[in-house]
């Protein structure tokens, strides 16, 4: 209550103000603290409380959020571009961010990224990832209340992503291997004959298109991830 004499001025002050939670809903308790009254005519007054309760609402954003690492197979480049596409479940295409520039290694892991896309259209059930010179990873994803989700596509045999944040999940909850193969040179989601034509053409050169492992040179251990990958396909965008 502010039973001020009329006419008295003074500032209004605060410390902080915080929600009972995260979570979107509406008449949610609102804690403000360090409440303090300064200048003027506040040497004629006294607070009764430096605390106090409200409501407030927080709203669901108009879009979502996916954060979350991505491995690419035996890259050790300090970076590397990546295009995510996000889907419906009829597989309809709602967003594209093309040419995602990957330059935050994930801790001590050389070969995995940390990426972060905003704006995710509401009705997204899956994101795929695919490198220059890998094949596509399409996963499904789930956002939370806030409209937000992680999601990782990495081998959980090799990397823990709670290790990276412990924000993240463990690697026991990723079920099966996500990350992204090497292979694909020419972008056509299978690492057949064409592929390795390039790779041949380009052989103990410098050239990106078909540095598979981003050390800076094409060669045999470009070739050897080739040859894990031979004949298999990606996924669907």
């Amino acid at each position: 209550m502010d039973n001020r004499v009329a006419g008295d001025l003074f500032a209004e002050t605060y410390g902080s103000a915080t929600f009972s939670d995260s979570n979107v809903g509406t008449v949610k308790t609102v804690t403000i603290t360090g409440l303090a009254i300064t200048l003027g005519a506040s040497g004629n007054y006294a607070l009764q409380n430096a605390t106090t309760t409200t409501t407030a609402n927080i709203t669901r954003p108009p879009s979502g959020t996916v954060k979350g690492l991505i491995e690419l197979q035996g890259y050790v480049g300090a970076h590397a571009t990546n295009t995510f596409v996000a889907t419906d479940d009829s597989g309809h295409v709602l967003a594209v961010w093309p040419n995602v520039l990957l330059d935050s290694k994930a801790g001590s892991y050389l070969d995995t990224f940390r990426f972060a896309l905003t704006g995710v259209p509401d009705g997204t059930t899956h994101l795929s990832a695919k490198a220059t010179v890998s094949l596509r990873r399409r996963l499904a994803v789930t956002f939370d209340g806030n409209n937000q989700a992680q999601l990782h596509f990495v081998d959980p045999v090799l990397v823990d992503p709670h290790s990276v944040d412990t924000n993240f999940i463990p690697a026991s909850q990723i079920t099966q291997v996500q990350k992204l193969l090497g292979g694909d040179l020419n972008s056509d989601n299978v690492v057949n004959t064409p592929d390795y034509t390039i790779l041949r053409n380009r052989w103990l050169t410098a050239a990106p298109e078909a540095d598979i492992n981003g050390d800076g040179i094409v060669n045999q251990t470009d070739y050897d991830i080739m040859k894990l990958n031979w004949l298999k396909a990606g996924d669907p965008q």
